[in-house]
């Protein structure tokens, strides 16, 4: 968390010191620990939001030409241990089941194709600056699914049959450690703020999305699964 901090201050300090910036986008994350009133502290989401309040405090004239990025809940995550579907052993049809440590019908905010969206997010950003300046906060999600249904999307994508079932965050945390317990941390934000994640706590702070930007083109997640690989 030092590490990422430390980073963003850096960039942020350079970007201050270059006369001819016109518009600085900072990829961020909502406040935790506000958004759940002290009961969830997201490390990822903590570091980030220092070098916020950073360029808030120390760097009042970047903060006029920044817009504050949040980039919602990735297609690719779906490679990731945590959540690529398992074979269950003599399944009726070849079962497959994607673990978690929260109820699966929790609301998570998802960007859609990464790969595509995001750019497209920043692309209006720059392009409408009368929305995005000074200091506004732009969500790039596609909107909030229930990650149960995010988990069968994609299995409908690869042709297979994925249940979510959730099991204890003790067990959850001693499956894949490291990567687990950062994911049980960031999974109970979800649940705390079930469809409200990406909200910000504070007063007159508004958090623009894609029909505030007259944003089209974006790719859902169905689209987006297409293109994510299935892992033998």
């Amino acid at each position: 968390m030092a590490l990422e901090t430390q980073m963003g201050v850096n960039i942020a300090t350079a970007a201050a010191a270059t006369a001819t910036l016109e518009h600085f986008v900072w990829s961020t994350l909502p406040d935790s620990k506000a958004n759940t009133t002290g009961q969830v502290v997201v490390p990822y989401y903590e570091s980030k939001r220092r070098v916020d309040e950073f360029i808030a405090r120390a760097l009042p004239g970047l903060r006029a030409k920044t817009t504050f990025l949040w980039v919602g809940w990735y297609s690719s995550n779906m490679l990731l241990p945590c959540f690529h579907p398992m074979r269950v052993r003599g399944a009726e049809g070849g079962g497959f089941l994607t673990l978690t440590n929260i109820d699966p019908a929790t609301r998570i905010p998802v960007a859609g194709d990464e790969r595509v969206n995001v750019g497209l997010f920043v692309q209006a950003i720059l392009e409408t600056p009368e929305r995005t300046l000074p200091g506004r906060i732009v969500a790039a999600i596609t909107g909030y699914r229930a990650l149960g249904e995010v988990v069968e999307t994609f299995g409908t994508a690869k042709g297979v049959k994925v249940r979510c079932v959730r099991i204890g965050r003790e067990d959850y945390r001693a499956l894949w450690p490291g990567l687990a317990e950062l994911m049980d941390v960031s999974h109970y934000y979800f649940q705390v703020t079930d469809g409200r994640s990406f909200t910000a706590a504070g007063e007159g702070e508004a958090v623009l999305g894609a029909e505030d930007l007259g944003l089209e083109g974006l790719v859902g997640l169905e689209e987006a699964f297409a293109g994510v690989p299935w892992l033998d």
